[in-house]
């Protein structure tokens, strides 16, 4: 869900998926989408209104902002090019968490800043701290020591948390806490729950002034440096459990919580997870409402297409859990704690074991062991690349029907924090990943733009279907697939109708094995990853899409129809276009091709060295590059297909580029709508 409830310019989409936002058009001429660099502060205080100062580019007149939590009102008080001051208001029924803000217009929607939103009261950082629990906004950078004072009395629980990494900072913070006599009470560095960012949770020793002191690590604090400093008597909850949950689900998980002194600590808060409908892969659990200290970022769970189970405590021997794929949340409770799991498996079956923990803030150092049943060691995991988190790929031996999984620390510790997720899948049949070059595409009414995808093949060679679930059907997308064997794929997205904008995903599905046994494999494509994205992994796989309201003012299309196209071997396919241009769009085009093919390689002598060049004679090409007249309106292109291209169908677009002046930049793109082509024999013309 992306845009909620703002008055009179945002409705929800029927599709629970993807929250469409309209925009008032305006009538001004649409150069850019809006961007967005800065927010100040760097929160929302839920029911009350709060002024926002967002600066960044095309920011002018019909801006609104966006946000994953429900707003009751938002008044724009200022929108110049590039600054927006907006007063919002969260409805009541949002819940506490760091969520994903932008901003669209009739130009289109912007990239993404993380905000925190809970029932505190916004400040900017100063000298003191007066009401509290409170939230204060400030930045800090260099060898920067900042400091503000308290008053406390004696028995009072402090928590100082401060949001820095979790909303897209560079910071690396220490917090400190002294007394009146500068005697150091508590302090906290970076932890690995809150992303590297710093919390202090303690009870004040004395009535009396104290100070809070913040600081860099190493006193160089990178910019940007903002932070949010929260301080009283806050509730937290860091991870939900279980980890996991079952798409097409609605569960229930608990959440760890650092409670307040008016909570009963002995009652764990249940908080409600809803992926009937969802395309994540990734879920935020939403905090309990109706606590007014409620801070700090949503915990978040797995959701996958399998099995979720939870760590039972068998009356005796190992819990056996179903045959993959299956996950299991556990926890190692006490020192020296090893917790095993029976899986049934069959002989000759590749299986991927992987424990999820370090990843998501726990303090487990996990070694995960796969045994026989008579206790045997089979295989044996530890450290993966980056992180703590073990992973084994197994092959089952002939005659084994059961193996026994173990998973304990690297060093017998254990305790509440020690958490992690046991994840079996087979990739007998492989494995792939997605990743898109994009986290937004802005379409221009009637225009086009491209989405290039690309895919990490792990053993999987064969076809995936690329899907857009929840996107609007004035949103058309083509070249949505990705060939057998092949490694990328080229997606348009076009649009026609008012302006608007929303949130979807690209999700891949591959079938695997065969008959009974054949079952979906479900990918979503991440993009690159964003600083902003830090408590918020699961923004990774949404793709944000705009519809501008300005037609698009250079359009080129396919004059060939699509059904009559395929690629004949060693031949040439000839390409019309048709270009269309805006009243002020003047200036030579330039037109290339863009393909799905990787172009073979080949070696040759340079400076009396062999090297590795790209073989332009074995790849899918133009006959040339033309430049076309500044008054052109049509194009007629050759196609050259190699004779030994593989089997396709290969994706195919073209891009018309408007040349500056002087031919050395390109002032505009445009691009035809993506077409997948078959490979056919050639059969060369006869002239009698």
């Amino acid at each position: 869900p992306f845009a909620h409830q703002v008055k009179l310019a945002m409705f929800r989409l029927p599709s629970p998926l993807a929250c469409i936002a309209v925009v008032l058009a305006s009538a001004q001429f649409a150069t850019a989408a809006p961007s967005i660099q800065n927010v100040s502060p760097r929160g929302l205080q839920i029911g009350q209104p709060t002024l926002l100062t967002i600066t960044g580019g095309d920011l002018g007149e019909g801006s609104l902002v966006t946000l994953d939590a429900p707003l009751a009102t938002q008044v724009v008080k200022q929108a110049a090019g590039n600054q927006l001051q907006v007063e919002v208001t969260v409805a009541n029924e949002a819940s506490a968490g760091i969520y994903a803000l932008r901003v669209t217009n009739d130009r289109g929607i912007s990239n993404v800043l993380a905000i925190g939103v809970d029932s505190l009261p916004q400040r900017m950082f100063g000298e003191e701290i007066g009401e509290r629990p409170a939230a204060f906004s400030g930045n800090l950078a260099g060898a920067q020591i900042l400091r503000t004072k308290l008053t406390g009395k004696a028995g009072e629980r402090l928590v100082i948390d401060l949001e820095s990494r979790r909303l897209g900072a560079q910071l690396r913070p220490v917090i400190r806490l002294y007394d009146a006599r500068g005697a150091q009470v508590a302090w906290s560095g970076r932890r690995r729950e809150l992303q590297d960012d710093a919390r202090v949770e303690t009870v004040l020793p004395t009535d009396g002034n104290y100070t809070i002191e913040l600081h860099d690590v190493v006193y160089r604090g990178a910019n940007p440096g903002f932070f949010r400093l929260k301080v009283g008597d806050l509730q937290t909850a860091d991870y939900a459990f279980p980890l996991g949950v079952t798409r097409g689900e609605q569960a229930k998980v608990a959440v760890d919580v650092v409670a307040s002194a008016a909570t009963d600590s002995a009652t764990t808060p249940m908080a409600s997870v809803d992926v009937t409908a969802s395309a994540a892969t990734l879920s935020p659990v939403a905090l309990p409402n109706g606590g007014a200290t409620w801070t700090g970022g949503r915990p978040r769970v797995v959701v996958s297409d399998h099995a979720e189970l939870v760590e039972q405590t068998p009356s005796e021997g190992t819990q056996t859990l179903s045959p993959a794929p299956v996950a299991v949340s556990g926890r190692l409770s006490s020192a020296g704690e090893e917790d095993r799991y029976t899986l049934p498996v069959a002989p000759g079956a590749k299986l991927r074991i992987e424990v999820l923990a370090d990843r998501v803030g726990s303090a487990l150092d996990g070694v995960l062991m796969v045994r026989n049943e008579k206790g045997g060691q089979l295989a044996r995991g530890d450290d993966q690349n980056g992180t703590a988190d073990p992973m084994v790929e197994f092959t089952v031996p002939d005659k084994v029907e059961n193996v026994v999984l173990a998973v304990k620390d690297l060093i017998n510790r254990g305790g509440d924090d020690f958490y992690y997720r046991l994840e079996v899948t087979e990739i007998s049949h492989g494995d792939y990943g997605l990743t898109m070059d994009a986290d937004r595409v802005n379409v221009a009414t009637s225009g086009r733009q491209l989405l290039n995808l690309n895919i990490d093949r792990r053993g999987y060679e064969g076809p995936v279907e690329l899907t857009f679930p929840g996107l609007p059907s004035d949103v058309q997308v083509a070249g949505n697939a990705i060939s057998a064997g092949q490694t990328k794929a080229l997606v348009t997205l076009s649009a026609t109708g008012p302006a608007h904008s929303g949130v979807t995903h690209v999700v891949g599905m591959a079938t695997v094995g065969e008959g009974d046994s054949s079952r979906g494999l479900r990918r979503n494509a991440l993009a690159a990853d964003q600083a902003a994205y830090s408590a918020q992994p699961w923004l990774r796989s949404e793709l944000a899409v705009g519809v501008a309201a300005s037609p698009a003012t250079l359009t080129v299309n396919w004059s060939n129809a699509a059904d009559a196209d395929s690629l004949p071997l060693g031949g040439k396919l000839p390409v019309k276009l048709e270009l269309v241009r805006g009243e002020q769009v003047t200036g030579k085009i330039r037109l290339r091709l863009l393909t799905t093919q990787i172009p073979p390689k080949k070696k040759e002598k340079k400076d009396n060295k062999e090297v590795e060049v790209d073989d332009v004679e074995r790849t899918l090409r133009l006959e040339s590059e033309p430049v076309l007249a500044a008054d052109a309106t049509n194009a007629d292109l050759n196609l050259i297909v190699p004779a030994d291209l593989p089997d396709g169908p290969w994706g195919v677009v073209l891009v018309a580029e408007l040349l500056s002046a002087d031919e050395k930049n390109v002032v505009q793109s445009a691009y035809t709508a993506a077409r997948r082509l078959a490979t056919s024999k050639w059969t060369p013309e006869r002239h009698d």
